[in-house]
């Protein structure tokens, strides 16, 4: 469960022992967005990457509390790792608590923040320095039984289910597989790695057939959506290592507000999955991410979106994978077909990406809607998954929708119909792979 590897091997040493330089970018971009004071972009090769320094937030001002999900109690100050608090909520609660530090392991519902979003009033770090933080949006137990009248069937009594995984059936990245949502408890007990919810009742057919077993080791979770994931607002300065996100209603971590005009969201090393949206900011000044991965969420992998406040985002070495498809969610068992991508950005946001990765995603892989703006360098975009194709469609590697702008340079397309759907403003800065099947679509700058 707490073997997740986020060695995303992009960029790290370069392009090909090629010196890093700085990259100056169009000014048509920097008049948008002169981000040059706080950072800049370096290159090598077809590599990029920022000297973003974002330790500077992982130490605000304040006390550093400790939690320890299993050795932790709520009796104890929370000031050292042997008087750990038991869960996150707790630690919160304590006077000018700004840093703090968890333990490795997993932090169902009752560890973190129970069924509302954790009370965050002030700039706060959370970190895990020592190996892997789980926060669940799910049930810290299920009691099994053998349904009956079937072969391969094993029920819990739980209200609600969003998206069911096993965590003894790993990925090839460490994610726990998620099973595919099917829609009667017969076609259940016929498809091997599957799960029905009539509404009270979750039931699963494993992959190998066999019972969910010992309730205490959640080897089989649910995924909630009325329960709140990683909700956060207000003008504060937030910073995230080493933590998965997972489940919650709204996006696994979700900022939003309507006064973010001083909001930042930092997190590095970090992964947002099985929720609506992976990582998702809405309304606040800077959001940044770096070495994270989106996976297996209903909708977006990262999404952005300025309704009140323009939102500036730049996603480093970042992967969006597995977005809104009906291989776990089920065919006909969404609302958001052909609208799923792994990098998003809406409104008035501008968006830089460097060293992306998205890919198997039921819409555009990397799309822009509203007036948005984009930089998108060294970056890859392979294989949506959409069925509709040609004008107007979504099985689009790159999809620059009316009244948007995207810059790009070295970036490459995957397999998806079209490699680049332009009907915004599309500026091409050299360097473009098309591994689409139909080429472009629009015309590029």
């Amino acid at each position: 469960m707490l073997g997740l590897s986020l060695n995303l091997g992009l960029g790290a040493s370069g392009g090909g022992g090629t010196p890093w330089e700085e990259f100056t970018a169009p000014a048509g971009f920097l008049g948008i967005w002169d981000y040059t004071s706080t950072f800049a972009i370096e290159q090598s090769g077809r590599n990029f990457r920022s000297t973003f320094d974002a330790a500077v937030y992982a130490a605000p001002a304040g006390v550093t509390v400790y939690v320890d999900p299993v050795n932790g109690a709520s009796g104890n100050n929370g000031l050292s790792s042997g008087a750990a608090k038991d869960t996150l909520q707790n630690a919160l609660d304590i006077t000018n608590a700004s840093v703090v530090v968890l333990a490795p392991g997993y932090y169902d519902r009752a560890k973190t923040w129970g069924t509302s979003g954790p009370a965050l009033y002030r700039n706060t770090a959370l970190l895990c320095p020592t190996g892997r933080a789980i926060f669940a949006m799910a049930n810290a137990s299920y009691t099994w039984s053998k349904t009956g009248g079937r072969t391969n069937v094993y029920q819990a009594t739980t209200n609600t289910a969003e998206i069911v995984a096993d965590h003894t059936n790993l990925d090839s990245e460490g994610f726990p597989t998620p099973l595919v949502n099917v829609g009667s408890v017969a076609t259940c007990d016929s498809t091997p790695n599957s799960w029905y919810h009539d509404g009270t009742v979750l039931y699963v057919h494993t992959f190998d057939a066999r019972s969910p077993g010992s309730s205490s080791s959640n080897p089989i979770v649910a995924f909630r959506n009325n329960l709140v994931g990683f909700e956060i607002e207000g003008n504060y300065e937030f910073y995230f290592k080493s933590i998965d996100l997972w489940g919650g209603r709204d996006g696994a971590l979700f900022y939003t507000t309507t006064n973010g005009t001083a909001a930042k969201v930092i997190a590095e090393d970090c992964t947002f999955a099985y929720s609506d949206q992976g990582f998702t900011a809405d309304d606040l000044d800077f959001a940044y991410a770096r070495n994270c991965k989106a996976k297996y969420n209903k909708l977006d992998g990262f999404s952005i979106n300025s309704a009140t406040t323009q939102t500036k985002a730049v996603f480093e070495n970042c992967r969006g994978t597995m977005c809104g498809l009906d291989s776990f969610l089920g065919a006909g068992q969404d609302d958001f077909d052909d609208n799923c991508n792994a990098f998003t950005a809406h409104d008035s946001s501008v968006m830089i990406v460097l060293n992306g990765y998205g890919d198997k995603t039921d819409g555009p892989i990397i799309a822009q809607v509203g007036t948005s703006t984009s930089l998108i360098l060294g970056t890859y975009a392979g294989e949506s998954y959409a069925t509709t194709q040609g004008a107007g469609g979504a099985d689009v590697s790159y999809k620059v929708a009316a009244g948007t702008t995207m810059w790009m340079e070295n970036c490459e397309s995957g397999p998806s119909y079209d490699g680049r759907q332009n009907t915004g403003t599309l500026y091409d800065l050299g360097g473009y792979i098309d591994g689409s099947q139909n080429g472009d679509d629009g015309t590029i700058s």
